[in-house]
């Protein structure tokens, strides 16, 4: 893997766009044996950060733009429902000339009252059209659940995650126009790493390891999230470009009890960011990432360890150390 990142930040090229990547993992498929979803974000907007929210029938936490928080761009909520997106750009966006898309605000309400993939579907189905969004949704549940809804304007597609199985997405719809859209460098380089990696056994951490790697890591990416499923989800987040930051855990049946460096913009974003500026590619894959490495290694350590416990008590105890040890790591 550490290879695979030198070669891959050697081969910058930095070009700008929307450029997300997400992946499912289904339970089966996961080293812990609950499911998994990934979504490596890239955007121009800054200061991505965790908020908790009381929604229409179910408390969740998500993924915000500081002072856009009327759109989450990905989250769980407390059945253990869970949702990320990707952008396409090969579906059928006939009406979107001018006009918002809906992405983050489809997923924002889902969270408030979905407790599967059904009844987001469903959620979907009963939207009036045009829906003004073209994106890929990733959605798992605790009940077993796990597909890629493609939607656009008009219409949508479901694929089930297969039993056992894993599946992923970058910027283009398989439903869509053949051989346009992004992300296609993106969508190899997954099937590669899967391919070398193997059907089972994965973990939170292999997909930070990916996360790192360019293309998947580009000058705009501001966040890395990791979805460990089940009733009780536990969220590992690096709000930041993702070669500068690591995981810190956020627990939905917490609340608002998220540390301090998950919450605002100013925390690991902005720290992250400031890593990021003037490094060349050497610089990141001879110190920066092993650096963050060894801050990720403590952190799922004592991330699971709080899990463990299960108390509000031990989360509170994380959210403070976790905290303490943010600061150590970008200020030695």
């Amino acid at each position: 893997m550490k290879r695979l990142i030198l070669i891959g930040f050697l081969s910058l090229i930095p070009w700008m766009g929307e450029a997300c990547t997400t992946a499912i993992v289904r339970g089966e498929a996961s080293a812990s044996g609950r499911p998994l979803l990934w979504k490596q974000r890239d955007t121009e907007r800054q200061g991505n950060a965790l908020r908790h929210f009381k929604g229409e029938r179910y408390a969740f936490t998500g993924l915000v733009d500081e002072g856009h928080e009327a759109e989450v761009w990905d989250g769980a909520n407390e059945t253990g429902f869970i949702i990320a997106n990707n952008l396409s750009y090969n579906l059928r966006p006939d009406s979107l000339s001018g006009r918002k898309m809906t992405a983050g605000i489809i997923m924002k309400k889902a969270l408030g009252c979905c407790a599967t993939v059904d009844e987001f579907e469903a959620l979907l189905a009963a939207m009036p059209e045009p829906r003004y969004v073209s994106a890929n949704f990733a959605v798992v549940d605790a009940v077993g659940g796990a597909a890629y809804i493609e939607c656009w304007d008009y219409g949508y597609r479901r694929y089930d995650v297969p039993a056992g199985g894993m599946a992923f997405r970058t910027n283009y719809s398989y439903s869509g126009f053949p051989k346009q859209g992004r992300g296609y460098g993106r969508h190899d380089l997954m099937e590669n790493l899967t391919a070398l990696h193997g059907p089972t056994g994965y973990t939170p951490e292999w997909f930070f390891g990916v996360g790192r790697q360019i293309p998947i890591a580009r000058p705009t990416t501001t966040s890395c999230l990791v979805f460990e499923g089940g009733k009780d989800v536990t969220i590992w987040a690096a709000p930041g470009y993702t070669p500068a930051c690591y995981p810190v855990a956020a627990w939905v049946k917490a609340g608002d009890e998220l540390p301090a460096c998950l919450r605002s913009g100013e925390g690991m974003f902005r720290a992250a960011r400031s890593l990021q500026e003037g490094r060349t590619p050497t610089d990141f894959a001879r110190s920066i990432i092993p650096r963050m490495e060894k801050a990720q290694r403590t952190e799922f350590r004592q991330g699971r360890r709080a899990e463990k416990r299960g108390t509000l008590e031990a989360i509170r105890k994380y959210n403070t150390e976790a905290d303490r040890r943010f600061h150590s790591h970008y200020t030695e």
